[in-house]
């Protein structure tokens, strides 16, 4: 009896801990440049070309939340061109969002042309009403850092 509920125990320790490790991870992954989809809950600055290319371009957006009480930082890479384009390094700031925490992908991607991708950081509650700003920077090939215009959010409107 004693080793039937041992084997028992082991199952289901076994079997969350899988659940664990190969479940789908939400868009928020840490460290990887991912595909998107925007949205009427996208609130983004202005899109402008990158020091690689006029056919690469950028921005920040801060994604809400359906209900308003949570948003994220995301920076978006368009590569409108034909050439791939390595993305070396993005990074997402927002002071009220993160604390002054900045979030970064650095895992090398490679963006085709026609293709586009976003840094994500962290879904995190609003602390209130008011504005929240949010930017990007961007380190593709072998030039230096590039950053988008800055995205500003009032969760009170």
């Amino acid at each position: 009896m004693k080793l039937r509920q041992t084997l028992k125990f082991v199952a289901a320790v076994a079997a969350t801990t899988a659940l664990m490790l190969f479940s789908t991870s939400p868009a928020s992954a840490a460290g990887e440049w991912q595909t998107y989809k925007s949205n009427s809950n996208w609130h983004c600055g202005s899109t402008s070309a990158t020091h690689v290319s006029n056919n690469v371009v950028f921005q920040t957006c801060i994604v809400v939340t359906p209900d308003g009480t949570k948003g994220q930082v995301v920076l978006v890479v368009s590569n409108r061109g034909t050439k791939d384009l390595a993305l070396k390094v993005g990074m997402v700031q927002s002071d009220e969002l993160y604390a002054g925490n900045d979030h970064v992908c650095n895992v090398t991607y490679f963006l085709a042309g026609g293709e586009a991708r976003g840094c994500f950081g962290p879904t995190v509650a609003f602390h209130g009403c008011g504005y929240y700003w949010g930017n990007g920077s961007l380190w593709a090939n072998a030039l230096e850092e590039d950053s988008t215009f800055p995205v500003r959010y009032d969760n009170c409107a």
